[in-house]
């Protein structure tokens, strides 16, 4: 009875239902949908089936396109923390760095570096009390192991 536009409309909302089933009562409710339209003997019964089938179609529309802006709600949080993230590293970079280096605490780096090499034990512990003590320019200023690490990181 129905034209092929018509069931081809049907088919596509049952196919989109489908795909956006997610638990039994779903399907149950989908397949009831489907008995009805099925069973309808004249057009009064089979437009109301239809009519019921949209509803189904679009209560499902409704769910997807939640749960999509749900997911990208999600996604921004998670770009959001990333970003915080490494708002935070880089103000630690810089706080790090805290003022320039003199020549002389560089030459003294490069020297801690020789006399601490890689794998000692506590490395840029020592190496910034090393700074610490043999720097004349200190002036109360004192290197610590990450400023350390990170400027040879630089270098």
């Amino acid at each position: 009875n129905k034209s092929p536009s018509e069931r081809l409309t049907a088919l596509d909302m049952v196919d989109d239902i489908c795909h956006g089933v997610q638990d039994a009562d779903e399907l149950s409710e989908l397949f009831a949908a489907l008995a009805n339209v099925d069973a309808a003997k004249d057009e009064v019964n089979e437009k109301a089936a239809m009519k019921a089938l949209e509803a189904l179609n679009l209560a499902h529309q409704e769910k997807k396109q939640n749960k999509a802006d749900k997911a990208k709600e999600q996604q921004s949080k998670r770009e959001a923390v990333i970003r915080k993230e490494e708002e935070l590293a880089a103000a630690k970079r810089d706080a790090l760095k805290g003022e320039e280096w003199s020549q002389e605490e560089l030459s003294t780096l490069a020297k801690a570096l020789k006399k601490f090499p890689g794998g000692s034990r506590k490395r840029w512990e020592n190496v910034a009390e090393y700074i610490n003590i043999n720097c004349s320019q200190h002036e109360g200023k004192n290197r610590t192991k990450e400023q350390c690490l990170e400027r040879v990181k630089e270098l």
